[in-house]
């Protein structure tokens, strides 16, 4: 890989979880819910390297197996950017300080989601190939709705969009975060202090991708999706 493709691969995994106690290394399908996304990212050589960035005690055990791998590493955070309101942008600065000390500077930063499973492997390599060739200051994942957005107001229903067809086929295409890559250049990232600034490139793929776990519920739909794909 040429020295100026550098990707690091950022996995976000905090400990506290309201819906699912543990929800990161909770099972799914056998596996540890968090293992997905580290697999993956092992397994695509356009990522440079991987780091999981946790401060839950429990997750780091679970998870010290991938250390056998070279690209792989984990760093512990402090609480105080694991809590509830903490944003992405404060796990990010800190694993930036921390592997600075270390003299290691990529080109790109990439997020996994460790909450998406079902994300495919060549989607996340479109999404770095894209990422690496364009100059945007943010790159989402994105993914079609199949349904014309709404909210309530006073009791009453108001679609976002008005006068939309009714029939989906008349409508235009709309879309949404799909919430499972996020990524940016690692010079505009460190300018911005932000992990979505304008313009943003969108990156389309599938909605069973961008399928996020985050109840019981979601961990049923998932481990069904899985088995069916083995068969």
């Amino acid at each position: 890989m040429k020295e100026k493709n550098k990707v690091l691969c950022v996995i976000p995994a905090r400990g506290g979880s309201k819906s699912i106690p543990n929800k990161n290394i909770i099972k799914l399908n056998k596996k540890n819910l968090i293992d997905y996304t580290i697999e993956q990212s092992i397994r695509i050589k356009l990522i440079d390297k991987v780091i999981v960035s946790t401060d839950s005690e429990k997750i780091i055990n679970k998870i010290a197996k991938f250390k056998k791998n070279k690209k792989f590493s984990i760093i512990k955070r402090p609480k105080k950017f694991s809590l509830d309101t903490s944003p992405t942008e404060q796990v990010i600065n800190h694993t930036i300080d921390q592997i600075e000390k270390n003299n290691y500077k990529p080109d790109n930063i990439l997020i996994l989601e460790p909450t998406s499973p079902l994300r495919k492997d060549e989607s996340v390599i479109k999404f770095i190939k894209i990422m690496q060739n364009n100059k945007y200051n943010s790159y989402i994942s994105v993914s079609e709705l199949s349904h014309t957005p709404a909210k309530i107001r006073k009791n009453k229903l108001e679609f976002i969009i008005k006068n939309q067809p009714r029939r989906r086929q008349d409508r235009k295409s709309l879309y949404c975060e799909g919430g499972s890559m996020y990524g940016s250049n690692y010079k505009k990232y460190k300018k911005f202090k932000k992990i979505v600034v304008e313009p943003i490139c969108p990156i389309l793929i599938n909605t069973i991708e961008s399928f996020d776990i985050n109840n019981k519920d979601d961990l049923y739909i998932a481990e069904s999706i899985l088995k069916n794909k083995k068969k």
